[in-house]
């Protein structure tokens, strides 16, 4: 039985006014959390290159129309996007869309300062022989990504040469909107290899403006209860990193996505043994 015939059909905004027409498979199908999460009913399975949401129905369920029980019960609405690529899939994407170069900053001639240059996408990134901004070296890349509390430019589509640890740089928008010069305090070749997030051994987010002494985190500057001084910047993780000092917390873009690549590998499935009952309740809510 195709179980998909009884489906509802929904039209989807795509933009620019237009929609596409699908079937909407949960339109009328609502199983609650709990019943999802329930140990009793579920167990994971790690999925492998080359699985898909069909497969592992004729492979688990002896049915490869039940690919829909797999898609419900781990909340994915569009297989394409939420289904998990293979291995080398995924290296390619986070590759692929990360071209060009990573660029951590510092003020002028000075690693411990900050510095917040009023640079958007698209910005011209230009580079100088002298801090004065005065005589131009030809090397030129765009902007296409820029965290100012990582202090982290990325940078593609370079030409005439290179950028490199200690260039002076500046962003360009225009002949008239300059942000000023500023120094390349880490220059990451590859922008995929660039820092992500810090974190620690048992996965917690830290702040970059912090100190991780080990077993807590102390805040940059004033103001926090416990620490009515913080601490200066050039003892945060940010810095730290852009200093190329040892930075055993940081995670780098690559890294990030793969950790999230990985958790897509495991799944939900409901035991066999529920399978009658789920399609009867789902036949039930079609025939409402």
């Amino acid at each position: 039985m195709h179980y998909f015939e009884k489906f509802p059909i929904r039209a989807y905004p795509i933009g620019d006014g237009k929609t596409i027409t699908v079937t909407d498979i949960f339109a009328k199908a609502i199983f609650n959390n709990q019943s999802k999460e329930s140990l009793s009913l579920l167990e994971d399975f790690p999925i492998e290159d080359g699985d898909t949401p069909d497969s592992l129905a004729e492979e688990l369920y002896g049915d490869s129309t039940l690919g829909w029980v797999i898609l419900l019960f781990n909340d994915i609405f569009d297989p394409r996007f939420d289904w998990a690529l293979s291995l080398r899939g995924t290296e390619r994407n986070v590759k692929d869309n990360h071209p060009g170069n990573a660029i951590f900053i510092h003020a002028v001639d000075n690693s411990t300062e900050p510095v917040y240059p009023n640079i958007k996408i698209n910005d011209t990134i230009l580079k100088y022989t002298h801090a004065d901004g005065v005589t131009f070296t030809g090397v030129r890349g765009l902007v296409y990504d820029y965290d100012s509390t990582l202090q982290r430019i990325l940078v593609h589509g370079i030409t005439g040469g290179s950028f490199g640890d200690g260039d002076y740089v500046k962003s360009m928008r225009n002949a008239e909107t300059s942000s000023g010069i500023f120094t390349i305090g880490n220059y990451i070749e590859e922008a995929w290899n660039g820092l992500d997030h810090f974190e620690n051994s048992t996965g917690d987010i830290l702040n970059p403006l912090s100190q991780w002494t080990g077993t807590e985190s102390i805040p940059f500057g004033t103001g926090d209860a416990g620490y009515p001084n913080g601490v200066s910047y050039d003892n945060c993780l940010i810095q730290n990193y852009i200093s190329g000092e040892s930075a055993t917390e940081a995670r780098t873009i690559f890294e990030t996505a793969m950790h999230h690549y990985d958790t897509k590998r495991t799944i939900k499935i409901l035991k066999k043994d529920y399978i009658p009952n789920v399609i009867e309740a789902m036949e039930s809510v079609m025939n409402g």
